[in-house]
């Protein structure tokens, strides 16, 4: 068993599905299906079953699943010890990060880091936010940003909320939203859930969805080509956009309608320098604020 063969079965057992694990990994479906078999070869027993509803792990599959999680966590481990004794200012240091944080905050966090630890090198894993939370939780990951709710006994520290924002070309009045044309992106369910809140308490009728988009850009430049309006939890989208009207939202009672940011982290992560070093410059940036 190689290295890789370890992150493969802890991915897919976190995972539990073949695409997504092979896009993880960078990977092709074939290439991962045949290391699985291969795996599954060498151990004698079926590891995984799979189904239309993803992938199951077996007795075998469970057992060597755990193996994997301690192997690759003493692996990790030793590295960090060992730069950490001869005091190399190397690592890596794994992190999961929205698309929308990839997108406009991370670069400038990441210059700050890397100028501070050039020899640090640094894994960046985007998804949704509860996909890194899971990640975090289970340890693939050494520090997660995510947005939303944020229910976890992982050590976390808000670093934001942002106003979530009705953006149209031009003007829009919010009493007409109803009769109009909107254009959705995928966002965090728990930002979804309090969206469809607010959207009830105003209105009797549901939004008419012209559209549905993976992205905000792209939600973005469908608006500027004046095809429907969108609701934005990250107003940097459209920041440079003087053509677009961004306004913000307030629930009935008055309140904002926010949505909050969070580092989420485990707490024996920071006996790693690499991952102390990262907590401590976000801390730092977050109370410089």
């Amino acid at each position: 068993m190689r290295d890789v063969d370890w992150q493969i079965i802890n991915t897919l057992y976190v995972e539990r599905n073949i695409t997504k694990t092979a896009n993880l990994l960078f990977l092709t479906q074939p290439a991962l299906t045949k290391r699985v078999q291969q795996i599954e070869e060498e151990f004698g027993a079926a590891l995984i079953i799979r189904s239309t509803k993803g992938i199951e792990f077996t007795p075998e599959g469970e057992y060597v699943a755990q193996c994997a999680k301690e192997i690759l966590k003493l692996i990790e481990g030793a590295k960090a010890h060992i730069a950490e004794e001869n005091r190399l200012d190397r690592g890596v240091l794994r992190l999961g990060v929205p698309n929308s944080c990839a997108r406009f905050s991370l670069p400038a966090l990441v210059e700050s880091y890397a100028a501070l630890h050039p020899g640090v090198q640094l894994d960046i894993t985007t998804m949704l936010s509860h996909e890194i939370l899971a990640l975090v939780e289970s340890r693939s990951l050494q520090v997660g940003i995510v947005r939303g709710e944020c229910h976890t006994k992982l050590e976390r520290l808000m670093i934001s909320e942002d106003q979530i924002h009705v953006v149209s070309r031009g003007k829009i009045d919010l009493a007409d939203l109803p009769h109009l044309p909107q254009i959705d992106y995928t966002k965090e369910p728990s930002v979804i859930r309090a969206t469809e809140r607010w959207w009830r308490e105003r209105f009797d009728q549901p939004p008419i969805i012209r559209m549905r988009v993976n992205h905000g850009d792209t939600c973005r430049e469908m608006i500027a080509n004046n095809l429907g309006y969108g609701i934005f939890s990250d107003a940097k989208f459209v920041a440079n956009y003087p053509e677009l009207t961004a306004v913000p939202l307030y629930f009935k009672d008055g309140s904002a309608f926010t949505r909050k940011t969070w580092m989420v982290y485990p707490e024996e992560e920071l006996k790693k320098r690499v991952v102390q070093d990262f907590v401590q410059l976000v801390e730092k940036l977050n109370c410089g604020k």
